[in-house]
Formats: structure tokens, sequence, C-alpha cells
């Protein structure tokens, strides 16, 4: 930057050393003033600030880094990560239309893994259904309003739905010619839940073979 400025000044002061000086001097003032300014997209960025710079976002949304509840377990005092989630649901609670939309909308920036359902029973209440989510802070951050907003007078319900991972179950049978054999465990019809089973089958003629366990 000071080297642009120079190259352009007049022949008749580019020779006099004490101008050069003081339009040196002058020009570095004004390019550290641009490199603290070019620094605070980086250090006041939301995704990237840590530390007093994430405090000082805070600050500027109404969001303390200490919550206003003691969490089972765990401090009240946030890490930059839980931090950083709260204060992005205070923006957008800032920015909430107060409708059932932008409330559901304003949920999945939060949480863009998480399934949210809003039940609204039209006598002042209602029932919001969380999916997928198994932070124990964060489920008590939501428990507790610091993520869905919440309509003045109206009461709210939330339940939280675990979602079982998807499991393959590999079933392992045996065939021994003249002998009875049952295959352990056996699951119960009402077990609401569905599998793929692969059947290995394994014959040998005149051996005994047991299928363990049995109980």
């Amino acid at each position: 930057m000071i080297e642009d400025y120079l190259n352009i000044i007049t022949s008749e002061h580019r020779q006099q050393p004490k101008y050069i000086a003081m339009l040196t001097a002058y020009l570095r003032k004004l390019q550290d003033a641009q490199l603290v300014i070019e620094a605070f997209d980086l250090h006041f960025d939301l995704n990237e600030a840590i530390g007093a710079q994430l405090d000082r976002l805070g600050d500027i949304v109404g969001r303390s880094r200490i919550l206003a509840f003691q969490p089972e377990s765990r401090s009240a005092l946030l890490d930059d990560d839980n931090y950083r989630l709260i204060i992005k649901a205070k923006i957008l609670q800032n920015q909430w239309a107060g409708t059932i939309e932008d409330m559901a909308n304003l949920f999945q920036q939060v949480f863009p893994d998480m399934q949210l359902k809003i039940i609204d029973h039209q006598n002042m209440s209602m029932e919001i259904q969380v999916t997928g989510l198994r932070d124990d802070l964060q489920l008590q951050m939501l428990n507790n309003g610091y993520v869905i907003p919440k309509p003045e007078g109206v009461r709210i319900k939330i339940t939280f739905i675990l979602e079982l991972e998807r499991q393959t179950i590999y079933l392992g049978a045996a065939l021994q010619s003249g002998t009875e054999m049952s295959i352990y465990p056996i699951f119960s019809s009402e077990l609401a839940a569905s599998y793929t089973l692969p059947i290995v089958g394994y014959y040998k003629q005149g051996t005994y073979l047991s299928v363990y366990p049995k109980e």
C-alpha cells in the first residue's frame, strides 16, 4: 500500500527526503488501521470467533455465556461451541415473525440435522416434538427456552423422541439330518422394528450341532 502511494508522487517532491519520510509515516498509520478493519470480519465472524470476541458478540445480541439455570451435572458457564449455538438462536429469535412456520425454520437453522414437529392445540398451548437431538446440555437449553421462542401466554410442552439407529441382524442357521433344531432368540411379534435378515445356512450330516444362546 505504501509503495503504491509513493510511486505516484510528482517528480518535484519525489527527491525531497523529509517529505517522503512524513508521507511514509502517515501512510503507515493508515495501513495499520486498514489491517485492523480487515481483521474484523475474521475475529467477529460468529462461526470463527472464540473467547472474548464471542463474548462481545453475545453482548451485542443480548445472550450471556452463563446460563440462567443450573444444568444437571454440567457447568452453567458454556464452552465456545454451545455458546455459539445459543447466540445463533438468539439472533434468529430477535428476527422471529411470530408464526409457527418461522419457529420451525428457526430450529432448522440452529439444528440442521434434527427434526421438529409443532402441534398447535388452538387453546393457547402447543406441543413441540424434537427428534434426533442427543446432547444432554443442548436438550436442557432447548427445554429452558434458549432455542425455540415462547409466544407470550402460550403453554409449550416439548417432547424429545429418541430415534434408534437402523440395525442389520445376521441370523446363522445350521441343518442336521434327522435332528430337530430350534434357533434362539425368538423375537416378539409386538416389537415394532424392521430388520434385514441375511440367512446363513450350514449342512452337515451325522453330526450333532447346538445353536446358543437357548434362553
